[in-house]
């Protein structure tokens, strides 16, 4: 018997569509567009990306919340990056109740566009699966392959997440895996501040 996902709380059939970097209700194959004389390259789609970051769960509820300065500010403190968003969107994976983990999807800036990846966090607070999403340069691109996205399983946030420190550099993308980097400290810094502290909901 197929399982069929419950995603909340807006349906249609098994996946949910909503609007954001990735606006998608099908499977698609990779494809190229010209945007800016660079390479948009769509690798997968927001059921593709849900399926990897959780293939055993039921249900993927996605929990839109409004930070507060305060909690924006510690964030900016575990990235030390700036974070302007004033809402986020946090996809939590569930079977039978219990919470199976985390995931979002973020974007750094690579040499000159935006990388959109989605990038799963375990209730424990570690890195599970990495998934490129949306890239848009005309080289670096081996920052989605497994072998690189592997490193960052079992990160956290007092992990340094550093090329040569704990990441290996791809060649020629240097800026692709500062970016990739960047994002999964974002990741963890998120869900830690809204749900792995105490008092988090």
């Amino acid at each position: 018997m197929t399982k069929r996902w419950r995603i909340l709380p807006y349906t249609v059939g098994p996946w949910i569509l909503m609007a954001g970097p990735i606006l998608a209700s099908s499977p698609a194959p990779a494809h190229a567009v010209e945007v800016d004389e660079k390479i948009e390259e769509v690798y997968l789609t927001l059921e593709q990306a849900l399926k990897i970051v959780f293939p055993r769960s039921e249900e993927v509820v996605p929990q839109k919340i409004i930070l507060t300065p305060e909690q924006r500010r510690r964030i900016e403190a575990e990235t030390g990056r700036p974070f302007a968003a004033a809402q986020v969107t946090v996809y939590v994976g569930k079977t039978k109740g219990q919470i199976d983990g985390y995931a979002m999807i973020v974007e750094e800036i690579g040499m000159y566009k935006p990388i959109t990846s989605m990038v799963g966090v375990t209730p424990e607070g570690r890195v599970g699966e990495a998934a490129v999403m949306v890239y848009r340069e005309s080289r670096g691109g081996d920052v989605r392959r497994k072998r690189f996205l592997n490193q960052y399983r079992g990160k956290r946030l007092s992990d340094p997440i550093r090329i040569n420190r704990d990441i290996i550099n791809v060649t020629g993308a240097t800026l692709s895996v500062r970016s990739m980097n960047a994002q999964v400290r974002k990741a963890l810094a998120v869900v830690h501040e809204l749900f792995l502290q105490k008092g988090s909901p």
